[in-house]
């Protein structure tokens, strides 16, 4: 995914298996090895990154992305920046590389779910997520804040790198 200018209504990039996909199924490994570097991005109500993984299958996993320059206001009216999530909390997600990101996110209204929206929120990664000279900002002249980076439980190992 090279160097493209997204507005979508939701999520802009959003990298990730559905349990019904019956193409996604006949993969043993699920996705892997996939590079985005030089996109813009603009969503009104998703992220401008989502990587994740639903189902407890083994076609249903992400591993191997890199991620480099990334740019633009996602999360307008709910969500936020980038979003990395294994609702299985089973390893899916694995070697996730993102670098050279700026974005603005959020900024009318608190997130669909009643919290702020995310800078980046991570919950699950399996084995690598790493995030170097990445800026979520929230959008000057706005009143609602972000929460910057959220970490929940069930991150295995998350590095951030100055």
């Amino acid at each position: 995914i090279d160097n493209n200018d997204i507005h979508a209504g939701d999520d802009c990039i959003a990298l990730g298996g559905n349990p019904f996909d019956t193409r996604l199924m006949q993969q043993p490994e699920g996705l892997r090895d996939v590079t985005v570097i030089g996109n813009q991005v603009r969503s009104e109500q998703g992220y401008g990154l989502k990587i994740y993984a639903l189902a407890d299958e083994p076609s249903d996993g992400v591993s191997d992305v890199i991620v480099h320059g990334l740019t633009g206001r996602t999360g307008i009216s709910r969500n936020g920046g980038m979003y990395f999530k294994d609702y299985t909390n089973s390893g899916k997600l694995r070697r996730l590389n993102v670098s050279g990101v700026s974005l603005e996110a959020g900024g009318l209204m608190p997130a669909h779910d009643g919290v702020n929206p995310y800078g980046i929120l991570a919950e699950g990664v399996g084995e690598e997520l790493t995030l170097r000279d990445v800026t979520v900002r929230y959008p000057a002249g706005f009143t609602n804040p972000i929460d910057a980076a959220v970490v929940r439980e069930n991150v295995r190992l998350l590095e951030a790198v100055a």
